[in-house]
């Protein structure tokens, strides 16, 4: 059975199950008809409706209409170009034009609107005058053979959406519409931490209602927003990151994802308070590192003028303690950063100062002026000291102050003194203190270090030590006096001892024989000791014995 249908645009009606065969569809484009043939399910579906009592033409009619308005519906989209295409500016999309597999074709051509662009006649691929010299469009020869005469668009621009059409001999057209999406941000890249960013989806054909819009953020949070704007106040570093527009169609087989990276340009800050801790006679780093990617091609952020300041409290700048000199491009500090040079990507505005005393505390501010906006970084210097009265050794049953002092009223933060290596018993603590003084009654066991300590949240961020001696007792001086005393004594009869005994060994010493001072030649024996014409003066101390001298016969 076969039925011939005239298309009756802008018409539409329930749903009817028919069975239609593809393989025998036929597209007259002169005509505007579609001749196929009917499955036999189908036949049958319209012989029952057709009463064999004799119902009347008009409910024949109506039927017949019912069915040619239905088999129209469910063509509707192939013919009319309902395929729908997503691509973002920049990238390389795919216009389908999908045909059966090894299905000789010849004479196939692309159209935008009436404009030709791709004609395939079966050995090579020829470009419209239009696009003669674009090399973006072309059509994948390795698929053809598959039946895919998809045409390739590469680096897509906003000027290429549209509407796009795939023709054949007599077939069926293939018509797609390619919607072009751009993101734009404002400001670009980089932003300044505290600054609003507005991202705005652009659609081109603009005017479109179908389209379905969903914001994610960078922790792939679904942030319930449909509308093509989305705004981000007052950035900060955990703004940082890739931020995602999702684009579904109903029409389009997949949906479009398009990102935002946000790069912002700030002060490197530290997991601390925003205090630096320092001794009275130490010294300390007011750190100031600016995160800022140095691009020739930045244009749309420069620096103006960079420097550190000093005051006593957090609302004014203060004094001008440090400057920064700026290159004329405003994009890295002069004479650090040329046309060539490696591309830092952190500053240093660093203050170092040395022998600090306690009249260099208060807030140092790090201000940095760019073309857009300022940006600055308060950090205060918190000294502490510490010390003793009296000074000087303490006695016993003496009165003594440690005194430990801060610069500032800290919050949340704890000032304890503690015995080092001594008992917890005398230890003290104050929160949220300037000035802690502990008094103590001496006895022997408060002499040793002694340590003031700065905690906050528990975490000790800075300590110093203070030395407590005290001065000797007179019954400990008598006593070290006899020691002494007894130490010599005995050392004086150790060495007698020694002397002694060596004397006595020399009296027992075998027969020797020397030559007096005068030449007189003298004989000793252990038992009989006889000298001849001996005197005192001729012989010497070594010789002499308590026996008596006889003179030689």
């Amino acid at each position: 059975m076969a039925l011939t249908l005239v298309f009756l645009p802008g018409t539409h009606l329930g749903t009817l199950d028919f069975h239609l065969s593809p393989l025998n569809r036929l597209w007259d484009s002169e005509r505007g008809q579609i001749s196929f043939q009917i499955s036999r399910e189908g036949r049958n579906w319209m012989e029952k409706m057709q009463s064999p009592r004799g119902q009347s033409t008009v409910l024949r009619s109506a039927v017949g209409c019912l069915l040619g308005l239905q088999i129209f519906a469910a063509l509707f989209p192939v013919v009319f170009g309902e395929k729908v295409v997503l691509g973002k500016e920049g990238s390389k999309i795919y216009l389908p034009c999908l045909l059966e597999k090894n299905m000789k074709v010849e004479n196939l051509k692309w159209f935008k609107k009436e404009t030709l662009f791709l004609n395939w006649d079966g050995k090579q691929v020829f470009k419209g005058s239009s696009i003669n010299n674009d090399l973006r469009f072309d059509l994948d020869k390795r698929t053809m053979d598959n039946g895919n005469f998809s045409m390739i668009v590469d680096s897509l621009k906003i000027s290429d959406a549209g509407d796009y059409k795939c023709t054949f001999q007599n077939k069926i057209p293939f018509v797609v519409h390619l919607f072009v999406f751009q993101l734009h941000a404002s400001p670009g890249n980089p932003l300044l931490l505290s600054e609003n960013l507005n991202l705005t989806l652009q659609t081109y054909p603009q005017g479109h209602l179908d389209l379905k819009v969903t914001w994610k953020d960078p922790n792939n949070q679904d942030l319930n927003i449909t509308n093509k704007t989305l705004q981000i106040n007052n950035l900060s570093e955990a703004h940082k990151g890739d931020w995602r527009c999702w684009i579904h169609h109903p029409k389009s087989a997949q949906d479009l994802e398009i990102t935002h990276k946000v790069r912002t340009t700030g002060f490197i800050v530290d997991s601390g308070s925003g205090n630096i801790f320092s001794k009275v006679n130490g010294s300390v780093v007011i750190a100031c590192k600016l995160l800022f990617e140095i691009k020739s091609q930045i244009e749309s952020l420069q620096v103006r003028a960079a420097g550190v300041y000093k005051s006593d409290n957090q609302e004014t700048l203060g004094q001008l303690m440090k400057e920064v000199n700026i290159s004329e491009r405003g994009s890295c500090w002069k004479g650090k950063c040329g046309d060539n040079s490696p591309q830092h990507r952190v500053k240093d505005l660093s203050e170092s100062l040395t022998n600090v005393q306690f009249s260099d505390a208060g807030w140092y501010t790090c201000l940095v002026k760019f073309n857009r906006s300022d940006i600055q970084m308060k950090i205060q210097l918190v000294i502490v000291r510490v010390s003793v009265m009296p000074q000087g050794l303490l006695t016993i049953n003496s009165e003594v102050n440690l005194t430990c002092e801060v610069s500032a009223r800290l919050p949340n933060a704890v000032v304890r003194w503690t015995h080092v290596n001594g008992s917890s018993a005398n230890s003290k603590e104050g929160t949220n203190r300037r000035l802690l003084t502990l008094t103590l009654r001496v006895n022997a066991s408060h002499f040793g270090l002694w340590r003031c300590s700065i905690l906050v949240d528990g975490q000790v961020l800075l300590s110093m030590d203070q030395k407590l001696e005290g001065t000797p007792d007179r019954m400990d001086l008598w006593f070290w006096v006899a020691v002494v005393a007894g130490s010599f004594a005995i050392l004086l009869l150790t060495i007698c001892t020694v002397i002694c005994i060596a004397r006595e060994r020399r009296r027992g010493g075998d027969v020797f024989s020397f030559r007096a001072l005068k030449g007189t030649d003298v004989t000793y024996g252990a038992q009989d000791l006889c000298v001849s014409s001996c005197t005192l003066q001729e012989v010497s101390r070594r010789s002499r014995v308590n026996r008596g001298c006889r003179g030689s016969p």
